[in-house]
């Protein structure tokens, strides 16, 4: 994937230096990313800095190399940084005469905002340390036979999944939190090995939700980690993570969104999108209790949405209240209802 670099012919030497400063600002922050938050990072930073390549400020395979060994040394596996970043960069060419004034600007009152946001989930999610220590400890989902074999079964590409970080194996030999077991023992020993993380509504990992591998698990086949609800809780794309978390995508002129239901079929629409559809549409994963006004309330107006819910009396009602809390505002398609908003 090759970016279209500008020519640097008359590059003000105060911007070239602003240029350098920023990327060596970038890529501090991503070496010093958490274990839940790398892969997002990795993107978000290199998108930054794509901005600036497109100008003609930065060489581009030196940037690439930079934010790649970065990416690795937070701990990213090479080919999943190289992947994310190539992506970030692409990302980030498509606009670039807005990145850099996001480059300047102060992240605080988005933190703000999570402290206030992270207080009101406190009581029913697990400690987030432990989830991110969890979630940065599992590995690729094409790194385990059994993990990729079990995807395959479901028609799913094991390397999709894992480049854009969709889900993870739960590897053995791992300590695991409390929270991590039943009364059929430990995730590992029910086999509920995939991982699939969820988030707030503000685009930061919140918990985990882990699925089965075999047929007969017990007590379920998906399961939350236990004394702990996922109420207010999606799975989201990095597309999707970068709507809730507020980010700027002045880029993304038409946005739309796929809502699906349960872990397989969100696995199954996310995994298809291509870092060269630009546009999206961004994925969305939703289950019992998932949706709420302040998911709902982090889609753009007019925005497309397709409500793709089991067509069953619970899909159904997953439908109707997604098409209540967007229906006056964004375009909503239900293809298991006889109408569609």
């Amino acid at each position: 994937m090759m970016i279209q670099q500008r020519s640097p012919l008359h590059v003000d030497e105060r911007a070239r230096r602003y240029a350098e400063a920023a990327l060596s600002g970038v890529l501090q922050e991503l070496r010093s990313s958490p274990p839940g938050g790398r892969a997002l990072s990795c993107f978000r930073l290199s998108a930054r800095i794509g901005g600036l390549l497109s100008s003609g400020l930065l060489d581009h395979e030196a940037a690439a190399l930079g934010l790649i060994e970065a990416a690795v040394a937070a701990g990213l596996p090479h080919r999943e940084a190289r992947a994310h970043v190539m992506r970030g960069l692409q990302r980030g060419a498509e606009s670039p005469d807005s990145l850099p004034r996001s480059l300047g600007s102060s992240t605080a009152p988005r933190a703000q905002t999570f402290a206030c946001a992270h207080e009101s989930v406190l009581s029913r999610v697990p400690d987030p340390r432990s989830v991110s220590e969890l979630w940065g400890s599992a590995i690729a989902v094409d790194d385990d036979e059994a993990v990729s074999g079990w995807l395959q079964t479901r028609a799913l590409c094991p390397r999709d999944v894992a480049d854009w970080d969709l889900a993870r194996a739960l590897p053995a030999g791992l300590a695991l939190p409390s929270w991590a077991r039943t009364k059929a023992g430990d995730w590992r020993e029910s086999s509920h090995r995939l991982l699939v993380p969820l988030f707030n509504e503000n685009g930061h990992l919140a918990s985990l939700r882990a699925r089965a591998i075999t047929t007969d698990a017990r007590p379920a086949k998906s399961l939350a980690p236990t004394g702990f609800q996922t109420k207010g809780l999606v799975f989201a794309c990095p597309l999707a993570r970068h709507v809730l978390a507020g980010d700027d995508l002045s880029w993304w002129s038409s946005p739309s969104f796929v809502i699906s239901e349960g872990e397989p079929s969100y696995l199954t629409w996310a995994s298809r999108h291509r870092e060269t559809r630009a546009t999206g549409p961004a994925y969305l994963g939703i289950a019992a209790g998932s949706w709420t006004d302040g998911i709902a309330a982090r889609i753009p107006d007019e925005a497309t949405v397709f409500v793709r819910t089991d067509r069953d009396e619970a899909g159904q009602r997953y439908a109707q209240a997604i098409s209540a809390t967007l229906a006056e505002r964004c375009d909503v398609y239900i293809p298991s209802l006889e109408e569609s908003r």
